[in-house]
């Protein structure tokens, strides 16, 4: 599959439409794949389809969709300006109205769009299962799989760094710093994580099997320790004021 995070480009273009709810449509793009990250590939694998993106990914998308607007000083906390502020103001922004339609439109459009990106770049894909083009002679799809993660990435990086241009700004601070540090253990502890399972396989299977597993453990690994620190600073924060 193309990595996670790289699907949210595929939505930027709709953020400038004040009808839709940004934060619903990011998560959308996204969704679909939560499962890999908790171990439960069946789940995800029925996400990808039309009627598990309205019984699973829909649903998923709301709890996350809710999780992330009541708890957004959480998930800034640990983020240093301007981030903090981009994704303070970006978490706060008000759905338009009447908001559980709009929201719940949103979050559809970015599940469908990384379905139908998805649906040439899996092995099980609608149009890789109908056009020999993308897996005869040789697998395209995966081809596909990389060239989309790295364009998606690509674009996410140029937003962001169109974005800090804008400011002026560039110099990092220590909570820079901790993060990357952060980031880096994280894909440190899921290396043999993902090697205890990816060692089963010979050849180019493993190779895949170690990328894939390593990957997805990094990112779940990271994320939890990312609330985790989120929390404790929201914490202390709190004490503080109220000291």
């Amino acid at each position: 599959m193309p990595f996670t995070v790289s699907h949210a480009a595929v939505v930027l273009p709709l953020l400038r439409y004040r009808r839709l709810d940004p934060l619903g449509l990011v998560i959308g793009s996204m969704v679909p794949d939560l499962g890999y990250y908790f171990h439960r590939f069946d789940l995800a694998s029925q996400a990808h389809s039309f009627r598990g993106s309205l019984q699973i990914a829909l649903p998923l998308g709301w709890l996350i969709w809710l999780a992330m607007r009541t708890g957004g000083r959480i998930l800034a906390a640990p983020l240093p300006d301007p981030e903090r502020s981009w994704v303070t103001g970006f978490l706060r922004t008000a759905p338009p109205s009447p908001a559980w339609r709009q929201v719940t439109v949103s979050l559809l459009l970015g599940i469908w769009s990384h379905n139908f990106l998805d649906a040439f770049t899996h092995a099980s894909g609608w149009f890789v299962q109908r056009f020999s083009l993308l897996h005869e002679p040789c697998p395209l799809f995966h081809v596909l799989q990389h060239l989309g993660s790295v364009a998606g990435m690509l674009i996410l990086l140029g937003v962001y760094i169109a974005r800090r241009r804008v400011l002026g700004r560039w110099h990092w601070t220590s909570r820079h710093r901790e993060l990357a540090l952060g980031g880096l253990l994280g894909v440190a502890v899921a290396f043999p994580i993902a090697w205890s399972f990816a060692s089963r396989f010979e050849g180019w299977l493993m190779v895949r099997a170690l990328g894939f597993r390593w990957i997805i453990t990094s990112l779940a690994l990271a994320s939890l320790a990312y609330l985790v620190f989120g929390l404790f600073l929201w914490i202390s924060e709190r004490k503080t004021r109220s000291d």
